[in-house]
C-alpha cells in the first residue's frame, strides 16, 4: 500500500528530528502497540490514569497500533494510529491521530533515483530520524514521553533555515519544468524590523511557468526577487527578510516544521524528506 493509502497525503503535520531508538527492534509492533495503548491510559503505573483531566475535558483512548508500510519507495515507514475521543460535559467528539515514521535518506545528488534507504548504526539501535505528527497536543506530549521513556530517544522540533526551504523549491522547480502550473506559488518572510510586519507574495501560476520557459537564471526565485527589486525597490536578499513559508503545487513548508503534502509530490518526496531530514546550516 502506498502513502496514499494511509491517508498521508492532504495533511496537515509537524515535523520532529529523532535520535536513534534503543533497543526499538527487540518489540515486535503489536507488543509495542499495547504498551503505549496502556501507558496512554493509565501513564507509568495505574495509579496515573487521569493523564488527560484537564479544564474538565478528558481524552478517552479507544486504540492504538503501530504498522510498518511495505512497498513504499521513499523508506522503512512506520505509521502510530490512534484512535480517541474528547469528552466534557456537553459533548464528545471521535478523532484519529496519526504519526509516521521516516528511516534515514541518502543525499539525492548521489542517488540517480533519489530514494531513501534504511542503515543502522549498529544492531542496538534503530533510526527513524524524521517523525511528522498529527494528534491532539496534550495526546502527542503523553506519546512522547512514551518514546523517551521506551527508547531513550531525543525528539527535538524541525527547524528550517531559509536555505534549505529555497534549496527544496529549487529541486521543486527542476521536478516540475517540464509542465504548466495550475495553483500559484507564494513565499511568506519575516521582517526583522519593529516596524515592519511579515510580507507574503502570491505569483500567479502562468507567471511561473513563464519565468521557468524564459529564465536563464537557475531559480525562479532569482528572477523573481529582481523583479520585485526593480518595481518596489524592496531587496528580498538583505538580511532583515528571513523566508518563514513557501507554498508550491506539490507542498506547504515552513521554516517552524509545518508541513503539508499534495498527491502530486510523490515522486520528489524523497528529496523534500532528505532536506528537511538534512537542513542546511546558516
Amino acid at each position: 500500500m502506498s502513502l496514499q493509502d494511509h491517508q498521508f497525503f492532504n495533511t496537515s503535520y509537524t515535523a520532529y528530528q529523532m535520535s536513534p531508538l534503543f533497543k526499538f527492534g527487540s518489540i515486535n509492533l503489536p507488543d509495542l502497540s499495547k504498551k503505549l495503548q496502556k501507558y496512554l491510559r493509565y501513564g507509568s503505573t495505574r495509579g496515573e490514569n487521569s493523564l488527560f483531566d484537564s479544564n474538565f475535558t478528558r481524552l478517552n483512548i479507544e486504540n492504538t497500533e503501530f504498522s510498518e508500510i511495505e512497498r513504499v519507495d521513499v523508506s522503512r515507514v512506520l505509521k502510530l494510529s490512534v484512535t480517541y475521543s474528547i469528552t466534557n460535559s456537553a459533548s464528545e467528539v471521535r478523532r484519529l491521530g496519526q504519526a509516521f515514521f521516516f528511516g534515514p535518506s541518502r543525499n539525492p545528488e548521489n542517488d540517480n533515483n533519489g530514494s531513501i534507504h534504511l542503515h543502522n548504526n549498529s544492531s542496538e539501535f534503530t533510526h527513524f530520524p524524521l517523525l511528522f505528527v498529527r494528534m491532539d497536543a496534550k495526546l502527542w506530549h503523553h506519546t512522547e514521553q512514551f518514546l523517551k521513556l521506551q527508547f531513550d530517544v531525543q525528539i527535538v522540533p524541525c527547524k528550517l533555515t531559509s536555505k534549505t526551504l529555497l534549496k527544496i523549491f529549487d529541486y521543486w522547480e527542476l521536478y516540475v519544468k517540464s509542465t504548466v502550473l495550475s495553483l500559484p506559488t507564494e513565499f511568506s518572510w519575516s521582517i526583522n524590523n519593529s516596524n515592519l510586519s511579515n510580507l507574503s507574495i502570491s505569483i500567479r501560476a502562468e507567471d511561473c511557468n513563464l519565468w521557468m520557459k524564459s529564465s536563464t537564471s537557475p531559480c525562479i526565485y532569482d528572477t523573481f526577487v529582481r523583479h520585485i527589486h526593480r518595481c518596489t525597490s524592496i531587496d528580498l536578499t538583505h538580511h532583515l527578510f528571513t523566508v518563514i513559508k513557501i507554498v508550491m503545487d506539490s507542498a506547504i513548508m515552513t521554516s517552524s516544521g509545518k508541513f503539508k503534502f499534495f498527491p502530486n509530490s510523490h515522486s520528489i518526496l524523497p528529496t523534500f524528506l532528505y532536506f528537511i531530514e538534512h537542513p542546511i546550516q546558516t
